[in-house]
């Protein structure tokens, strides 16, 4: 069996977070920037990026949360609850099948 890869995905909220990222690949050379555009997003749609990426089985996600805009309802509520739930680490079961050797 292979060896498992540590993998993260950093998930940003807009443009301002998207071009930090991007310097990252001054220092970086290998490091892929994806989507290559920025674009606004709100709670929702970054915690169904959340779920995709477990769904993709990164071992870690990160999120930057511009919190200047989380001051006032919905959104206060909104991150609260996105953040209790994923608070703690979630434990990820592969199938049987992923676990066998290939011989």
């Amino acid at each position: 069996m292979g060896k498992q890869r540590q993998t993260a995905l950093i998930l940003g909220e807009g443009p301002t977070e998207f071009f930090y990222f991007k310097s990252l690949c001054d220092v970086f050379k290998r490091l892929t920037i994806k989507p290559d555009y920025p674009k606004h997003t709100n709670l929702k749609e970054l915690e169904a990026k959340i779920e995709e990426g477990i769904a993709m089985g990164y071992s870690h996600i990160f999120c930057i949360i511009d919190m200047d805009t989380k001051d006032k309802e919905p959104e206060h509520s909104q991150y609260i609850r996105l953040k209790a739930k994923y608070a703690k680490p979630l434990t990820i079961t592969l199938p049987r099948h992923f676990l066998k050797s290939k011989t």
